[in-house]
């Protein structure tokens, strides 16, 4: 354990600051990517032919609101989307299959 603490203590410094505002943007966007994906999928288990739903078909899940979900790819077979800021910065992101 002091072997740990050592290379800790002699590691890599963390240059810059953490904006704690960033952080907390950054895991709003991962759950609601997370939230969003399941959401696709169970729709896809629980539909005939197994498809993703349309683009009128989404329901964006509560932990998207607020949040800027921007669709890549939205087909029978396939997504990608990703959660971006308002300057466009992508802060999560996901695809299936």
């Amino acid at each position: 354990m002091e072997t740990e603490v050592a290379s800790l203590q002699t590691g890599p410094q963390v240059t810059g600051t953490v904006n704690a505002g960033d952080v907390t943007a950054r895991a709003a966007a991962q759950n609601c990517a997370v939230a969003l994906a399941r959401t696709l999928e169970l729709f896809r288990q629980s539909s005939m032919g197994h498809r993703y739903p349309a683009a009128s078909q989404v329901v964006l899940p509560d932990a998207c609101e607020g949040q800027r979900v921007g669709w890549k790819r939205l087909e029978a077979q396939q997504y990608s989307f990703a959660v971006t800021n308002r300057d466009g910065e992508v802060l999560a992101q996901q695809s299936g299959p």
